[in-house]
């Protein structure tokens, strides 16, 4: 890290209270969308639309989009034994022809004193809401964050429904959430931002708001998690809800659920009148469906030696990422821990497959098979050069007077290329070409 100019370290040191107050909202920190740089860097983006009544008089209701941005994605500055960043969030709205509509920006500064959180490894991140009133259809809108100090931008784009909520009974999307406090008269919810579910045990709330103008009514409601192939994760059903206001919030917990395999599954809720005191679900009056994906998690073989599994990321983490993940409690934070730094490298939150993971692992089962000599063949030097920079596109040998290899050329494109020798004649071939202990390997699709 550079150290910062007297003039911008003040003006960032100053921005402290700003940045606490304008991110009142409170997020859960989940990977969900993947962003790229010019330069392939990748970062993480997360994201979520939801749609809620909005001005009826103006025919409009309100888009919110919710965003974080994960400290990891942001360079920090240090000045002054603290750590400061700052980068410009732009989101805009368009028709799905592409036709600019409505956008916003803002800049948003971080101030923090400690390393590892600037450096990403507490899983902190800067979260904030923007709304804005669209009509009913369809659109898209894209979050574009240029992180002002290294110069990078990070583009993220989806598509989102604007429902019409002027037709009662209605229901505003379905939200996400992880916490739900009570104060009096009032809730303070924390959002759970995205569909991905990485932990079973993960204790989530449906939240949304219900629309009636003929008031006073009385309804109930009926949930299910159901996967492509029809396979129920979980259902339920609310007892009577009171409806005394036009617009009124609503929520409940998702328990009971059983632990899915990963995959996509979506959760629906619908609402009901009631008949005879229960919810008659022969009739529906409204109707909202929400993504809910569990994705591959890291169990299985890979886990079955967690010790070892830390032990292999000696190519894709630096030596603070794997004291972080050593320097868990127990076994299963340290398991948490460890999936979490292949969360935030997966090139496809959206999907279940984490294509990084399997590929670095793929590697390393392919190098203890190749290339095993004293040591597993992912310790070899060959089984480093292999995992970090995949098969050679060329590889040439040199033999000497016995027949044997002696020396062995693997090229790579960009002339990259790494030369090993056999000096023992025992086929224990070592690395003669310098590499840095940054060198590390990035997934490349």
């Amino acid at each position: 890290m550079s150290p910062l100019s007297n003039t911008t370290a003040s003006f960032m040191l100053k921005q402290l209270t700003l940045a606490a107050a304008v991110s009142a909202a409170a997020f859960f920190y989940q990977p969900t969308a993947t962003a790229r740089s010019p330069s392939g860097a990748t970062a993480i983006v997360l994201a979520d639309a939801v749609v809620f009544r909005g001005s009826e008089l103006a025919g409009k209701e309100h888009l919110d989009i919710y965003i974080t941005v994960p400290y990891q994605s942001i360079e920090f500055h240090e000045y002054d034994d603290r750590f400061a960043a700052q980068y410009k969030a732009t989101v805009v709205i368009r028709d799905l022809v592409g036709r600019r509509l409505l956008d916003s920006s803002l800049t948003r500064s971080m101030v923090t004193d400690d390393y590892a959180q600037a450096h990403g490894s507490s899983g902190s991140a800067d979260n904030f809401v923007l709304r804005f009133p669209m009509a009913p259809g369809d659109y898209r809108y894209e979050i574009i964050v240029d992180d002002l100090f290294s110069q990078r931008e990070f583009e993220l784009s989806d598509t989102v429904k604007v429902p019409d909520l002027s037709y009662t009974p209605a229901m505003s999307s379905i939200m996400y959430i992880s916490q739900i406090e009570q104060r009096g008269s009032r809730f303070k919810i924390t959002p759970y931002v995205g569909t991905r579910i990485w932990n079973p045990d993960t204790q989530l709330f449906a939240f949304f708001e219900v629309y009636e103008d003929k008031l006073p009514q009385d309804y109930a409601f009926t949930w299910s998690v159901v996967g492509k192939d029809n396979k129920e994760l979980g259902q339920g059903q609310t007892g009577s809800s009171s409806i005394t206001d036009r617009s009124t919030r609503q929520f409940f917990p998702l328990r009971g659920m059983e632990q899915g395999l990963p995959g996509e599954y979506q959760l629906i809720v619908k609402m009901h009148p009631l008949k005879d005191g229960a919810a008659n679900t022969s009739v529906v009056l409204a109707e909202r469906i929400r993504d809910y994906i569990i994705p591959r998690t890291l169990q299985g073989s890979i886990l079955s030696d967690l010790d070892l599994a830390i032990r292999q990321l000696a190519y894709v983490a630096d030596q603070d990422q794997i004291d972080v993940i050593n320097g868990a409690a127990d076994a299963n934070e340290r398991r948490v821990r460890f999936e979490s730094f292949w969360n935030r490298l997966d090139p496809s939150p959206a999907t279940a497959r984490n294509e990084a993971f399997d590929e670095y692992y793929r590697r390393i089962t392919a190098s203890n098979l190749r290339f095993k000599s004293y040591a597993q063949g992912w310790e070899t030097d060959m089984g480093r050069i292999y995992i970090i920079y995949g098969e050679p596109q060329n590889v040439e040998r040199i033999t000497g007077t016995g027949g044997n290899a002696t020396l062995i050329r693997w090229a790579y494109s960009n002339s990259v290329t790494f030369t090993f020798e056999d000096s023992s004649g025992f086929g224990d071939y070592r690395l003669r070409t310098p590499l840095s202990p940054m060198q590390k390997y990035r997934y490349r699709p």
